[in-house]
């Protein structure tokens, strides 16, 4: 992880939320000046299969942010989607489930809480990744 933020976002279900996320870290990267071989991981098959999808035949209640997400993915060279088992993203969890009790975090790349640094190195160590495809 290179950087990472915890924000509330409120979509119509989880699907559009975990989208959503997507959304907003393509929006992160770009305003971090990272345009260049960028992978984006998520655990939602269905988000990440409809992203990568060519033929636009994702949810209805996804277009939208689809579309934001196409959007901000043009602004990247090299940008690369992959999905991720649950156990392999926990990292985005811990977030997650900490940002939904109210902690605020502000700037992951520069201040972790020392229970999310031991997520971190386990993280980073091989892991069960796979990609749907």
């Amino acid at each position: 992880m290179i950087a990472g933020i915890g924000k509330h976002l409120t979509g119509e279900s989880a699907l559009v939320t975990e989208a959503l996320a997507v959304k907003e870290g393509l929006k992160l990267a770009r305003n971090k000046g990272l345009l260049s071989n960028v992978v984006f991981e998520m655990d939602s098959e269905l988000v990440y299969k409809s992203v990568v999808s060519a033929d636009n035949r994702a949810d209805w209640r996804l277009s939208p942010v689809l579309a934001d997400i196409r959007s901000l993915a043009d602004h990247f060279s090299g940008v690369k989607f992959k999905c991720v088992k649950r156990k392999a993203n926990m990292a985005a969890d811990w977030v997650a489930t900490r940002s939904r009790m109210g902690m605020c975090f502000a700037d992951l790349s520069q201040n972790q809480p020392s229970s999310l640094v031991h997520i971190l190195c386990k993280d980073g160590l091989p892991a069960p990744h796979s990609d749907f495809v």
